[in-house]
């Protein structure tokens, strides 16, 4: 953390999905922020219960947002750290990414959706990895995530998980 970046209520656990099909497109959700109505896409995901592993954290969080169950997650291959504003909070979010790749596209639901996600959680998108973050104008959390999926798209699986945390913090 920089001396910018601001010190955090509560530290957070979390597991992510970086869901691909065949045709190397990524499912993401557009999340609206309820306090600034900025729009950014995220892969689906989110915070650990007590006890419970990044890994099924990432799966329950992927049935609660998308209906999408019974897959099996690939290799853990990002981890970041997220310093963020949300709802009156700042969140110390520790994340592992998980790939999952799968032959056919899982029908896309809102299956058991929490209060917040259903104020936060917008549209479903099946996004080419050449179009992530081709345009400006349109955010992706991580900041990165277009070079980054690329490469693991490409087949370049890192051996250990690779940190992609943003070093001056902010942003998505």
């Amino acid at each position: 953390m920089t001396s910018s970046t601001p010190t955090a209520d509560w530290v957070r656990q979390a597991g992510r999905v970086l869901l691909l099909d065949a045709s190397d497109c990524l499912l993401l959700i557009a999340c609206r922020n309820p306090q600034t109505g900025e729009v950014f896409w995220i892969t689906p995901g989110g915070g650990c219960e007590t006890g419970e592993t990044h890994e099924a954290a990432a799966l329950r969080e992927l049935r609660e947002e998308t209906g999408i169950e019974g897959l099996a997650l690939g290799s853990w291959v990002w981890k970041r750290r997220h310093v963020f504003p949300w709802l009156g909070r700042i969140y110390d979010q520790r994340e592992k990414f998980f790939l999952c790749r799968v032959t056919e596209r899982p029908t896309v639901t809102r299956h058991d959706p929490t209060e917040d996600e259903l104020m936060t959680l917008g549209e479903f998108r099946w996004w080419p990895v050449s179009e992530i973050g081709r345009d400006a104008t349109t955010r992706f959390a991580p900041r990165d995530l277009g070079n980054l999926i690329r490469s693991l798209a490409a087949g370049a699986i890192p051996d250990q998980p690779l940190e992609i945390s943003d070093p001056e913090g902010g942003g998505w």
